[in-house]
């Protein structure tokens, strides 16, 4: 893991940068087994809204494939639009989307006027094969999807690029101002969505991001797998393919392992040169954070 780490480095001109960049996409495709399809109805069923002060939030169900459900929260502003909008993605924490600091982002965001919406991702939250009981998508239960050709990566992504299919139909959000957040394992997915989805214009992931290599040797769910990754790029690679649009990486000092914010910074300093090199150096960022894993109110 060490000596690849050291053989994945990023194209420094142009016209080798554009033809890396449409392989690793390519590549991400085939090795995640992803699925898009952004012409299937999102069929979208509201169960209830919830009236707070300066804001609404609804609950709904949207579809994500054919007769598959996503569960999640919309928080809408008061007031006429079109605002920005953000897709918030939860990580490992009991209840899914309905864990407190989840809802929190919602609520911030909706109330400093940005559309929210907060996904359930597969296999978790309202999502589990028994419903009302929390479960964890990882390990040997979201490994299965390997068997028919997907992953959990896979089906995640595509779940979150029906999100930002969503929040683009609705004609109170700007499309043109859509935002990607999480943390751990939601701010994972929020590195793949923003890589794969130029619709994503800014994207925050909180306590995720590290290096393949770090993930190799210590540990990550299965959510969290490329396979065969590291054969072929680095975490620094899938990081780049947001440029030239914005991304900011936060982490904190003591974490995971997986994660450590120096292992982030590794990653970082190895894709600002994309960004330098288009650029919009100032389009990439990160911050350290003395706290512990999670989202707070500093990100």
């Amino acid at each position: 893991a060490i000596l690849q780490f050291g053989t994945h480095q990023l194209p420094n001109n142009l016209k080798e940068w554009e033809s890396y960049r449409s392989e690793l996409r390519s590549k991400i495709i085939q090795k995640t087994g992803l699925i898009v399809n952004h012409d299937l109805p999102l069929d979208i069923k509201g169960t209830g809204s919830i009236q707070m002060k300066g804001y609404q939030i609804k609950n709904i169900a949207f579809q994500t494939r054919p007769g598959v459900y996503a569960t999640a929260n919309l928080y809408v502003p008061e007031g006429k639009g079109p605002f920005p909008a953000v897709i918030v993605m939860h990580g490992h924490w009991p209840g899914g989307r309905l864990y407190e600091s989840f809802q929190a982002i919602g609520q911030s965001l909706a109330l400093n006027g940005y559309v929210c919406l907060n996904i359930d991702a597969w296999g978790a939250g309202e999502r589990t094969r028994t419903h009302g009981k929390d479960e964890y998508h990882g390990a040997n239960l979201g490994a299965s999807l390997m068997n028919i050709g997907e992953t959990l990566a896979g089906v995640q992504i595509s779940d979150n690029m029906r999100g930002v299919d969503l929040l683009s139909s609705l004609p109170y959000v700007d499309a043109k101002n859509i935002g990607a957040t999480g943390a751990s394992g939601g701010g994972n997915q929020t590195m793949w969505l923003a890589a794969m989805d130029e619709r994503i214009k800014a994207a925050l992931p909180v306590v995720s991001v590290g290096t393949f290599e770090s993930c190799v040797m210590r540990s990550n769910c299965i959510c969290e797998l490329l396979p065969d990754g590291l054969t072929f790029t680095e975490e620094a690679g899938v990081l780049a393919l947001v440029a030239p649009r914005a991304l900011k990486m936060a982490n904190i000092i003591a974490d995971n392992p997986t994660f450590l914010s120096s292992e982030m910074l590794r990653s970082f300093n190895n894709t600002r040169p994309v960004f330098k090199m288009l650029g919009v150096e100032n389009n990439i960022s990160n911050l350290v954070l003395d706290k512990t894993h999670g989202y707070w109110p500093e990100n």
